[in-house]
């Protein structure tokens, strides 16, 4: 599943549901309730409708249309199982949002008449948020539960972090020039002037020199060259996707414990973010696997 997709359809509060008769097309054309009330999809026991999908596709107009429609199939399953579990949404928690909502308002009437304006009640409009904070909520909590952060994987990002690096670096485009101004550096020219004078990273202004930074800070590939070399050690020609480096290491020292913690705290929280949008994507995934989804030809 798509992390983005379910954040837009979940997020959307209220749509617009109107079932009139008849509504204008774009040429003026009048279309049957029929046709409104069509059905796209079956999901379960339940359905999507032609009204349902062109509700979101017209609050979402720059999403594609089959993308909208798997991410409403896609809520149709969180809600049906968060049912099927029995989880609810307390009636104080909508209140909460009700209430909010009607402060936008100089009295109780006004609020009213702008729900009819749309085309809705309260009773319509506590239900839709009481769906969306089912969907969200539930499908947030199974997530959270199957996030495991082994302490081998802690202990290494630890490891990884109790030191913090300064380094000089001359980036070029091209692997030949890299090779030549290597050579000139194990000639014995001096690496900060060549910096400042072939570097295309805006260090080279200051002889190359990058400041401290921890492991993560840099990418992957330029990161597991640097924090192995020694003090005025020069690295051989290292490829990124930004071009090609040759680095000097400056300074090697520990990391300061508060920000150790901090920046331990920081990589914890990243792996959960991570974990937590993997396992949604799986609980879709489960949800699909032993759903009766069919989705008709035309839309």
């Amino acid at each position: 599943m798509n992390i983005q997709r379910f954040l837009i359809i979940s997020l959307i509060s209220m749509i617009t549901i109107n079932m009139d008769v008849t509504v204008s097309s774009g040429e003026g054309e009048k279309v049957s309730n029929d046709m409104v009330n069509k059905i796209v999809a079956w999901v379960n026991n339940e359905v999507i409708t032609m009204q349902e999908l062109n509700d979101v596709v017209a609050a979402n107009p720059d999403v594609d249309k089959k993308e909208i429609l798997q991410g409403l199939i896609e809520q149709k399953l969180i809600l049906q199982e968060a049912d099927k579990q029995g989880f609810e949404i307390p009636d104080e928690q909508i209140d909460e949002i009700i209430n909010t909502m009607k402060k936008q308002f100089p009295t109780e009437k006004a609020f009213e008449n702008a729900l009819i304006k749309e085309g809705t009640n309260k009773e319509e409009l506590r239900e839709r948020y009481r769906e969306n904070l089912t969907k969200q909520q539930w499908i947030g909590m199974e997530a959270r539960k199957r996030i495991k952060i082994s302490p081998e994987k802690m202990n290494k990002i630890r490891q990884d972090l109790s030191y913090e690096i300064r380094v000089r670096h001359i980036l070029v485009k091209s692997a030949e020039d890299a090779v030549l101004i290597l050579a000139r550096i194990d000639r014995g020219d001096d690496f900060e002037g060549l910096a400042r004078e072939y570097s295309i990273c805006p260090s080279g202004k200051n002889g190359g020199d990058l400041g401290l930074f921890h492991r993560y800070q840099m990418i992957p590939e330029f990161s597991n060259k640097v924090f192995s070399l020694k003090i005025d050690e020069v690295s051989p020609v290292v490829k990124t996707n930004l071009g090609y480096h040759i680095i000097k290491m400056i300074e090697r020292r520990k990391t300061p414990e508060d920000t150790l913690q901090i920046l331990v705290q920081e990589q914890e929280e990243k792996l959960k973010k991570e974990a937590f949008e993997k396992e949604i994507e799986a609980l879709i995934k489960e949800l699909k696997a032993k759903a009766y989804i069919v989705v008709e030809d035309e839309q």
